[in-house]
């Protein structure tokens, strides 16, 4: 029986819709599997949202944590998974506005029990704020690889916090995350992904189990690149087009249509794989700091991944570079100009 097995569910929140976060704590409540603790960790105060929503849901299994201090969605999640004891076999992250499917526990650790693997990770449909579906499947929607290798998750990362369960053990060597902004430390499914796939066996439940709300302010793991994408080239085939059209026209209509925030941020992650790429000597001494006593696959690892990156260069993101200009239909020389 799968409810021998005891699961710690962790979830940060941050300013959420009250409509949507209870959607999702009502998702958690009605799982089929009902072994569980959710913690529900608040990133700044929320002026008694917390007492409101304990009231509502009703249930010994929600632990809500109050917060004063704004430590960002890396740290928050750094310090729910802390309050983990050694009670719990099976750790399982959350966002605050999706939606669980009944069956998301169940089938996961049963996976997981069946195959050996200490982390499993699903398939997800995207919905909008309205719960209007988008995509039956969020990886092919974002062109994500659906299975990870150790090469793979250097360089992109493919394992989303929200669809992911794992054992206690993967936990015991991610803990303490490394400090953030460094090569790998941006988001702690990447830091959660390298150790497990680095370490023990990783399998992907080709299944979506977890809706994935897809949001304004939501970018991470979504098929914007390719709204982006296509905004772009609407944009270009403009300016090709009309090339008499001013100046003030075409900011116009790059504003009007939002196209400048999307590209904005699709600059800022080029720019941060290159930041990534530069900081090499510092992820070494974070390494060396983490890994001190740790498991020999572990370590090994590490400085293949190091020595990897250093050997490529920024040829990576050259290569990942030239292939988004070709989905938008650009010539490489574009990249020169």
């Amino acid at each position: 029986m799968i409810d021998d097995y005891k699961t710690a569910i962790v979830m940060a929140v941050y300013k959420p819709n009250p409509e949507i976060f209870f959607q999702q704590l009502l998702s958690i409540k009605h799982q089929t599997y009902s072994n569980f603790i959710c913690f529900c960790l608040s990133d700044g105060p929320h002026n008694g949202l917390f007492t409101r929503t304990s009231e509502k849901i009703a249930d010994d299994r929600f632990r809500f944590i109050d917060s004063e201090i704004k430590v960002g969605f890396y740290d928050n999640f750094k310090r729910g998974l802390s309050l983990v004891t050694d009670e719990f076999d099976f750790i399982a992250l959350s966002d605050q506005d999706d939606v669980w499917h009944p069956n998301n526990l169940e089938k996961k650790i049963s996976h997981a029990l069946q195959t050996s693997a200490e982390l499993v990770y699903s398939d997800a449909r995207l919905i909008d704020e309205h719960n209007k579906l988008i995509a039956h499947s969020l990886f092919k929607y974002s062109d994500l690889p659906s299975k990870t290798s150790k090469t793979d998750i250097l360089l992109v990362n493919s394992l989303f916090g929200m669809s992911m369960v794992f054992t206690s053990r993967i936990l015991k060597f991610a803990l303490p995350f490394p400090p953030k902004n460094n090569v790998y430390m941006s988001y702690h499914d990447w830091w959660l992904g390298i150790i497990a796939i680095s370490m023990a066996k990783v399998s992907f439940l080709e299944e979506a189990t977890v809706d994935y709300r897809q949001h304004i302010n939501n970018l991470v793991g979504s098929g914007m690149q390719r709204t982006a994408i296509r905004k772009f080239r609407t944009c270009l085939r403009c300016v090709v087009i009309y090339p008499f059209y001013p100046k003030y026209s075409i900011t116009r209509y790059c504003k009007r249509n939002r196209l400048y925030k999307d590209l904005q941020k699709h600059l800022m992650r080029f720019n941060k794989k290159q930041e990534k790429l530069k900081n090499l000597k510092i992820t070494f001494q974070d390494f060396k700091r983490i890994l001190k006593g740790k498991n020999i696959t572990l370590i090994a690892f590490c400085w293949l991944m190091l020595l990897a990156q250093a050997y490529l260069g920024f040829k990576p993101t050259r290569k990942m570079a030239l292939r988004i200009y070709r989905r938008v239909k650009l010539d490489r020389n574009f990249m020169n100009t």
